[in-house]
């Protein structure tokens, strides 16, 4: 590959330097803590020594990225198994044809912890091209692999584009001439409950082709985070690969790419559209330039029926929707639900108590925030006396005042927000760098062999559950002030959302005499809560699906997006 590619090493700047044999000299400049753009098959990553704390620093400086973790790319099976825990089915994965990156568990603490801090796992992909392959030698035996891109953009797949866009991370480039049509990143995957789960769809998992006998001709937008699309062509749905959360223009207009792409690709032209019901999503003003017939999904519907289409449920089933956001038809913030509901229709049956998110999505950024919110549901007047020490120094009386009087403060049931809170009474008050970076934290706090929980209430109003909060917050305050560990405390925190979520269940299959339960958002990629779930409900009974082949996460919403559709207009 290398030779019929034509390889070629340049500077910073995009100028080729003379080099006879530009992989080994890539080598020695990675060994010597440089940073290097490497061109692959679906875009740019920026590579270093895995091993060399200083120039991981560096790249993480360089990229604006202070904790997200970074993919590691190894040499070979051997050095995965030297660094990570590996079973068979992790193996047969990592060595498949399609190389995903893969989540495995540490097995030792050799590698800086500056890769994944605070993590107890890695993203690792064995090599899967020529010039991968032959970046490897005795002295280099892991690689940061991370995606060539500028924090919170799509990565660069043209080179005069890398040229510009990453000259200020890189030190080198290393470049073939084969041109990429369509970026595409590395699919990430994991195993829970014995069984591999795609967390992100990319390169050598899309585009995902399922049999559909639905209406053809639509195009599922998808959501604004972690966006991908779907459409119906010749009774399949084709899902496409992650294009990323459209928070800025480059993003934006790698979506539009992308679905211009699809349509010419696999010939659509219908005018067919299957979109949230969000009215601020960044796909909007995409939309609105031509002349389409717009079908409106609720968020969390879309997630359900995901999940559901997925494993081939027909029938009405009880819905668990547990995620950071998804626009509610009561115009509140909506992400730990409970619906009825099937391909067509759904009825909001349950959900976590509202709170007030203060500074709006501003406060998904400053999880100390959400703490103050669920505290003075809790306490009211009385929080002054009980905020912990460790929020010294926080604007408390304003955010106070703004929950008090209502100033942008929209209300929300999300399950992100209260685990953001409890992250914030634990300790973690700083703003975040990454989507989940809070909850993330509090799972691998967690004690695994702690089975205790806090008590709540479910209470019955407006022909909904509710489930009270107040109580986990008191009993988890009154366990930090008896200094209890607080692995302790993270572990029972997740106990009870097993407890209620569960509860929950067995109330609704006895009223609406259902027993089968989905489990969708991105809360379930929380491997503690995902189990815990599922073999809880499978002792009671229930049958439990999840996710496979479709992230959990906004990923996968694209095919509930479209089957919902699909079943508006009439099906096929």
């Amino acid at each position: 590959m290398c030779k019929s590619l034509n390889v070629q090493l340049l500077n910073k700047n995009g100028l080729v330097l003379d080099c006879k044999y530009p992989i080994k000299k890539v080598r020695d400049l990675i060994i010597k803590g440089n940073i290097i753009a490497v061109k692959g098959l679906g875009g740019f990553h920026i590579a270093c020594d895995g091993k060399n704390e200083k120039a991981i620093e560096k790249l993480r400086i360089r990229k604006n990225r202070p904790t997200k973790p970074l993919a590691l790319m190894m040499r070979d099976i051997n050095t995965v198994n030297k660094y990570c825990k590996l079973n068979k089915l992790e193996r047969n994965i990592l060595c498949s044809d399609e190389k995903p990156i893969l989540l495995l568990n540490k097995r030792i603490e050799s590698l800086p912890k500056n890769i994944a801090p605070n993590n107890d796992k890695l993203g690792v992909m064995l090599p899967y091209t020529n010039i991968h392959k032959e970046l490897f030698c005795e002295d280099l035996e892991v690689l940061i692999m991370t995606s060539g891109n500028i924090s919170g953009m799509p990565i660069f797949y043209k080179d005069e584009e890398a040229f510009n866009g990453l000259n200020n991370i890189v030190d080198y480039f290393v470049i073939h001439n084969e041109p990429i049509k369509i970026s595409v990143d590395d699919s990430i995957l994991r195993i829970s409950l014995n069984e591999k789960r795609v967390i992100r769809m990319g390169r050598g998992y899309s585009p995902l082709t399922i049999d559909f006998n639905g209406k053809q001709g639509i195009l599922a937008c998808g959501s604004h985070f972690k966006n991908s699309i779907g459409i119906s062509k010749d009774n399949k749905i084709i899902v496409s690969h992650h294009i990323g959360d459209l928070n800025n223009l480059e993003t934006l207009n790698r979506f539009k790419y992308t679905v211009d792409y699809f349509k010419k690709t696999y010939n659509i032209n219908s005018k067919l559209i299957a979109k949230d019901i969000h009215p601020q999503y960044g796909y909007f003003s995409y939309l609105e330039k031509e002349n389409l017939i717009k079908i409106d999904v609720q968020h969390h519907h879309a997630h359900i029926v995901s999940c559901m289409f997925e494993n081939n449920v027909q029938d009405k089933v009880i819905g668990i929707a547990y995620d950071g956001v998804g626009y509610g038809m009561d115009k509140n913030i909506w992400g730990g639900e409970f619906f009825i509901c099937d391909y067509k229709n759904f009825e909001r049956v349950g959900h976590l108590n509202y709170v007030e998110m203060p500074g709006g999505d501003g406060a998904s950024r400053e999880p100390w925030k959400m703490c103050i919110s669920y505290m003075y549901k809790a306490y009211k007047e009385n929080v002054y006396e009980l905020i912990p020490k460790h929020f010294k120094g926080k604007n408390i009386d304003i955010i106070l005042k703004m929950i008090k009087n209502n100033i942008n403060c929209p209300r929300c049931s999300s399950m992100g927000r209260l685990f953001d809170a409890v992250s914030a009474l634990l300790g973690y008050i700083y703003k975040i760098t990454f989507e989940g970076e809070a909850a993330i934290l509090l799972e691998n706090m967690a004690d695994e062999k702690e089975e205790s929980s806090y008590s709540y209430n479910i209470e019955f109003t407006e022909k909904k559950y509710l489930i009270n909060t107040d109580n986990i917050f008191k009993e988890i305050l009154e366990d930090i002030n008896n200094n209890l560990d607080k692995s302790i405390i993270a572990k029972k925190f997740h106990n009870t959302i097993i407890n209620f979520s569960v509860e929950i269940c067995l109330i609704l299959r006895e009223k609406y005499n259902i027993n089968k339960t989905v489990l969708s958002g991105g809360v379930f990629q929380n491997e503690i809560l995902l189990k815990g779930i599922y073999e809880k409900l499978k002792k009671y009974g229930f049958n439990v699906y999840t996710h496979k082949l479709l992230p959990c996460n906004d990923s996968g919403i694209c095919v509930g997006q479209l089957v919902i559709a699909s079943e508006i207009l009439g099906g096929g």
